[in-house]
């Protein structure tokens, strides 16, 4: 599987959350995770989940100089 797999299997998943499909978004995202660490050890969960919409990204922090 290639990256371009998992955002495909993102933009599934966000489609599902937009349109209120019956099918349960985070379920079907929970059953792509599951498939794709299986797959990739270093699969980021949490990227995954902001790509589909069903998490917030993390704040970034800016670094400054000390003083």
């Amino acid at each position: 599987m290639t990256k371009r797999h998992f955002i495909r299997a993102a933009d599934i998943v966000d489609n599902l959350r937009k349109y209120n499909t019956p099918c349960d978004a985070s379920v079907v995202a929970t059953a792509f995770i599951e498939l794709f660490s299986a797959y990739n050890d270093r699969f980021d969960t949490q990227r995954f989940l902001v790509a589909c919409g069903l998490v917030e990204p993390a704040p970034k922090v800016k670094r400054g100089k000390a003083a």
